[in-house]
């Protein structure tokens, strides 16, 4: 853990004096993050990782809370957040798939700086039994990041 995390951390036990299961969640959330002041494209990366690792949006969001308030903290802000706190943001679009679905992670450094998710989805048609031919939706999510601002394009 590194030392700005720490003093987060006991600043929160000893003088907002939080519970131990506050300070066992923030422990467990800072763990995610490698520096004590991130960029926007390492929280960006942070979340990518959580989503390939298998967090649940529970689990996620959990995190996200945890590391917003370091991140609050860090920047010195007295007050509630605003345009000057930097927060993790999660930009991935909520990708779901079903039981009969597959996904795999592409690393395509041409395309994109970060994996390429690509997705399988059963389409089933009237009349279709489980080993029958059918027909498959494939999706793939790119991350692309412009010179003016940072997307996501749907291919």
């Amino acid at each position: 853990m590194l030392g700005r995390h720490i003093e987060f951390i006991k600043e929160r036990q000893y003088v907002m004096n939080v519970s131990p299961a506050t300070i066992r969640w923030y422990t467990s959330a800072l763990k995610w993050l490698d520096s004590e002041e991130p960029t926007q494209e390492e929280l960006t990366r942070l979340v990518v990782r959580m989503r390939e690792r298998g967090l649940k949006a529970t689990g996620r969001n959990a995190a996200t809370r945890a590391i917003n308030a370091y991140l609050h903290w860090a920047s010195g802000a007295t007050g509630k957040c605003g345009g000057g706190c930097r927060r993790l943001i999660n930009l991935l679009p909520n990708v779901r798939v079903t039981n009969q679905s597959e996904y795999h992670f592409w690393n395509l450094p041409a395309l994109s700086a970060m994996p390429v998710l690509v997705t399988a989805d059963f389409v089933w048609s009237e009349g279709e039994t489980h080993f029958s031919q059918h027909r498959s939706r494939i999706t793939s999510y790119v991350y692309n990041e412009p010179a003016e601002a940072r997307s996501h394009r749907l291919l």
